[in-house]
């Protein structure tokens, strides 16, 4: 079996990631889609509520959203134990900590309309700051399982100052006004448990919703798997880098499991995913970038998404590879680069180079690309407006100067020295050693091996069509 088939990783020998093919085209594809009309795939905003009100509803008309946890002893149980060992015994929130806890949502919006909906809570974020303790309240991963708000129904609530606040409203929606894929987000005012109520950012995650809202079919969702990156030591509640006997390890996973497994067809689509980013993943120059020329032949518009990031100095997800998401679009045998944990700077920084950067010169092509882009400076004031960001026409521009001031100094990475992305086979060595399998799967002739991570152990098995590979 030839082994740049490739196809996933067989992660303690539980779980799997696959590889296969794919294209990336162009920042027309995006736009051609967002076209499409998607009004019967949203749900109501909630009961009794048609899509006519719906349309009338902005952000801003949101006067507070409350989250009612029937276990409250558990969830405060749990919150405190999440802040002790973040913060006295870890330096990062466990994965432990992170229990999903049933909830009711209620929504109350300035022209009367109180809506409740079912759903579940959990705490959300990385690190400790996600946790205010003094508040009693924590960022927040909310999934609702009846009705939607604006056709949402999985969204973070997060304590502002873990997203540099008006940075990254400013930033995601600018990027979606520029016709990026990037989430709804906006200022709201929130409470747990009916106590005293607290700013968020509401941020939609990418779900099917958000791609539908995009104009696009549901299809693989797919990003960086950070275990290895928080996982260091045999401490599960430290993370210590120094640990770490090589690069980390980072490989792709599927976010939208249930999609992929639905049918034999969105398996197929599913792997194809995987595979691609996976090797771009374990091809790339350093851990701050991905291999953009394995995703696709024309990198055009992920190296404009790329360029825009850094003009709103959002390096932290671009320049951090553990950080990308995407969607695969096989309509358009398209990789959809989507804004995610950019944590922007833009109010107070400039754009920083990274050297032992490759293909820089593609970057500050694509840096040109999005300044030729025409903003509608009225729009974007009036989405800016209703996401609770209170600017007047000349804040706006002068911060649009900036962003395009930014841009200029990204084309100038077009005169940094030229470095070349490395192959598999001269990376997989230079991983931090883990206890993990590579899975390898040829589908046309139905094999299967596994091979330790060097590659240097390798047995035939089978595997069951019944496993959730993803």
């Amino acid at each position: 079996m030839k082994r740049n088939l490739v196809l996933a990783f067989l992660i303690i020998a539980t779980s799997y990631l696959i590889f296969q093919n794919s294209n990336l085209s162009n920042k027309e594809n995006l736009e051609k889609n967002n076209n499409i009309n998607n009004l019967e795939s949203i749900d109501p905003i909630c009961d009794g509520i048609g899509f006519d009100e719906f349309y009338e509803l902005e952000p801003n008309d949101i006067k507070f959203i409350n989250i009612d946890i029937p276990q409250s002893a558990d969830w405060y149980r749990n919150f405190f134990n999440a802040y002790l060992y973040s913060s006295q015994k870890g330096n990062f929130i466990n994965e432990n900590f992170k229990t999903k806890f049933n909830s009711n949502i209620q929504v109350s919006f300035e022209k009367g309309i109180n809506c409740e909906f079912v759903g579940e809570v959990r705490i959300n974020g990385d690190l400790k700051d996600h946790i205010d303790i003094s508040n009693l309240i924590s960022s927040l991963d909310v999934k609702l399982d009846t009705g939607s708000i604006f056709g949402i129904t999985r969204f973070k609530l997060l304590i502002p100052e873990t997203r540099r606040g008006d940075n990254e409203v400013f930033s995601a929606n600018l990027l979606k006004h520029l016709k990026f894929l990037s989430p709804r987000t906006f200022y709201v005012e929130s409470s747990i448990n009916r106590n005293k109520t607290h700013k968020f950012i509401f941020q939609e995650k990418i779900s099917k919703e958000m791609l539908e809202h995009n104009g696009f079919r549901e299809g693989p969702i797919i990003e960086s798997n950070e275990k290895y990156i928080w996982n260091t030591t045999e401490d599960p509640f430290f993370r210590d880098d120094k640990k770490l006997t090589g690069d980390p390890l980072i490989f792709a996973r599927i976010i939208n499991e249930e999609w992929a497994n639905r049918s034999l067809e969105n398996k197929i689509i599913a792997t194809e995913a995987v595979e691609r980013l996976n090797k771009s993943l374990f091809a790339t120059l350093n851990d701050r970038q991905v291999n953009n020329e394995i995703l696709s032949e024309d990198t055009t518009f992920i190296y404009m998404f790329e360029a825009a990031n850094r003009a709103l100095i959002a390096n932290h997800g671009v320049a951090t590879n553990h950080n990308r998401q995407f969607f695969y679009d096989r309509l358009t045998n398209t990789f959809i680069p989507a804004y995610y944990d950019g944590n922007p700077e833009f109010f107070k920084s400039t754009p920083r180079q990274d050297f032992g950067y490759a293909n820089s010169k593609k970057l500050a092509e694509g840096a040109i690309r999005v300044k030729d882009i025409k903003i509608n400076n009225e729009d974007l004031l009036t989405e800016l407006k209703n996401s609770g960001l209170d600017y007047d026409m000349n804040q706006l521009k002068n911060y649009l100067k900036t962003f395009k001031s930014n841009l200029d100094l990204v084309t100038q990475y077009q005169n940094l020295e030229e470095y070349q992305h490395p192959n598999f086979e001269s990376q997989i060595n230079k991983k931090t050693r883990v206890e993990l399998y590579f899975l390898f799967d040829d589908i046309e002739n139905g094999n299967q091996e596994i091979c330790s991570q060097r590659l240097t152990n390798c047995k035939s098995i089978e595997i069951s069509d019944e496993i959730n590979i993803f």
